[in-house]
């Protein structure tokens, strides 16, 4: 995944996994490099946050702890996951 960039994601043609951004540190910090990758493009705070709400409904949310959603990420059939640490993918 040589090159890869937060902004050639197409969040409406692969499923992406997060664990909830609402309960666990791992999902905050996922939706916070997205921020921060909009942010670092030249975007304003207000088209960061627009970004952050229309790709909100795009993800598959997984367990509340990160070690449970990466679990959950080998056994299932999504594309993607977000983690605090890196992101994984399926080739």
């Amino acid at each position: 995944m040589a090159g890869f960039s937060l902004q050639d994601l197409d969040f409406e043609n692969i499923r992406i996994a997060i664990s909830n951004p609402q309960t666990s540190g791992a999902g905050q910090w996922a939706m916070l490099a997205l921020y921060g990758s909009k942010i670092r493009s030249g975007a304003s705070k207000e088209e960061a946050f627009e970004y952050l709400s229309e790709v909100y409904d795009e993800f598959i949310y997984c367990s509340s702890n990160a070690r449970i959603a990466f679990e959950e990420f080998i056994e299932s059939d999504t594309d993607l996951l977000f983690s605090y640490e890196a992101f994984w993918a399926r080739e």
